[in-house]
């Protein structure tokens, strides 16, 4: 006898992840698109820490332009957490 493949077609379903443990707000992330041009091993990339906190991510990236006059341009990331379930 030879194995025989079962094919089930369902519906899936995505949705923001309410889990224990995941987190429940965007996480926000600046990023100094001088620094990632920059010439170095790592891309140069220097970012802030991810926080769920807009105001921490412009907080550093004006730190940051204090310090280095010329970096003036930024990008901005936010991580929202999905999961996707089969619908019942």
């Amino acid at each position: 006898m030879t194995p025989r493949a079962v094919l089930r077609y369902v519906d899936w379903l995505i949705a923001r992840d309410r889990s224990e443990g995941a987190p429940q707000e965007p996480l926000y992330e600046f990023e100094c698109t001088t620094c990632a041009t920059l010439d170095t091993p790592d891309g140069g990339g220097s970012r802030s820490p991810a926080s769920e906190s807009v105001a921490d991510g412009q907080e550093w990236a004006i730190k940051h332009s204090a310090k280095h006059p010329d970096h003036t341009h930024f990008r901005e990331s936010i991580t929202r957490f999905w999961r996707t379930q089969i619908q019942e």
